[in-house]
């Protein structure tokens, strides 16, 4: 995983990559989870003050079907 940090004209642009995941399933939850963790960041430099509600809670059936695929 690399994280990019970079000047974007007069703000900062931030780029993830996440490599390497083990199939579509992890795929699919990292694409479902850093979008909510960088949101959360985002608010927290901007305001002082985490998402008034958790942002991973978006995707909780998507990774409660997950896990229930992998006891399968």
């Amino acid at each position: 995983m690399t994280f990019d940090i970079e000047p974007f004209h007069e703000i900062v642009r931030l780029t993830v990559t996440h490599e390497n995941l083990a199939d579509d399933d992890a795929f699919t939850a990292a694409s479902a989870g850093w979008p909510t963790v960088l949101a959360n960041l985002k608010s927290v430099l901007e305001t002082g003050h985490v998402l008034p509600r958790a942002p991973w809670e978006m995707h909780a059936k998507l990774r409660a079907a997950q896990q229930a695929q992998s006891t399968i």
